[in-house]
């Protein structure tokens, strides 16, 4: 049996779902949610998983997939030279854009990068602090999982978004991702990220509006602009039902937390 534990981290809670991948089925347990101090990632804990069978080994051993909300990382989207190959180069290259554009110390940082399919299109660079990364591993091999992915949440969040057939293919698009502490604007045409804007909001409806202004009547007019929200924050996206983007039928709870900000088939056709 394959198990894969989810963890998705926003400024100062976690969530976690264990998936156990079975021949015959797919089960998804939601945990105990937990808290921490983004101030100190060593705050940061995982609960003790329920005891295995039959111990795993090799590429049976429980894996870690992390979902990272907007308030503890950087994005940055860059093309990347085609003559950088190894993960190292890779690693390098992008610790040099994010210090460039961003201002970041690479003595404090590290990065993800989620490689566009070519060299014109633009890659997603994932800016996070080098402790948090060091929690992340030591928590992996104190519960002997594998650290699988560190991927940004938002990430996530624009490519279930772009396969929704309400979004108009081809065309400039926006999503507007509102996330517990920060408000999210991506922008890109299909399933391309050209950019991602992060603001922190502290519960006000203003910063929305304002965005959402930006983009739909600035230098950017005709975007098609789409919205996301976690529950917690889904009244800041209340006056705009029309934006907000809905599951599938029958995907009411997924491994990638996507269901906590896609409202439900049922509250989009109210």
């Amino acid at each position: 049996m394959n198990e894969v534990l989810h963890l998705h981290l926003t400024a100062g809670r976690a969530s976690l779902r264990l998936e156990s991948l079975l021949p015959w089925q797919r089960r998804l347990t939601d945990l105990p949610p937990l808290s921490w101090d983004v101030r100190d990632p060593a705050t940061l804990a995982l609960p003790d998983l329920p005891a295995r069978a039959i111990p795993a080994i090799g590429p049976l051993r429980r894996r870690l997939r992390v979902y990272m909300g907007a308030a503890l990382c950087k994005l940055l989207m860059a093309a990347m030279p085609p003559q950088v190959a190894s993960p190292v180069e890779l690693e390098a290259v992008a610790m040099a854009l994010l210090a460039r554009e961003l201002g970041l110390a690479p003595a404090e940082w590290t990065c993800t990068v989620d490689r566009a399919g070519d060299h014109v299109a633009k890659s997603v660079i994932c800016a996070m602090p080098l402790a948090l990364l060091a929690q992340l591993r030591a928590l992996a091999a104190h519960h002997d999982l594998v650290l699988e992915s560190v991927r940004p949440l938002a990430g996530v969040l624009w490519n279930a978004a772009s396969a929704d057939a309400q979004w108009r293919a081809g065309e400039l698009r926006a999503l507007l991702v509102v996330e517990d502490e920060v408000l999210v604007s991506l922008t890109g045409t299909g399933t391309q990220m050209l950019s991602a804007l992060i603001f922190p909001h502290r519960g006000e409806t203003l910063v929305l509006e304002r965005e959402l202004n930006r983009l739909t009547h600035g230098t950017q007019a005709g975007v098609d602009v789409r919205m996301v929200s976690t529950s917690s924050r889904r009244g800041m996206a209340a006056g705009y039902p029309q934006l907000q983007l809905a599951l599938p039928p029958g995907q009411d709870r997924l491994a990638d937390f996507r269901d906590l900000y896609f409202i439900q088939p049922a509250e989009a056709s109210a």
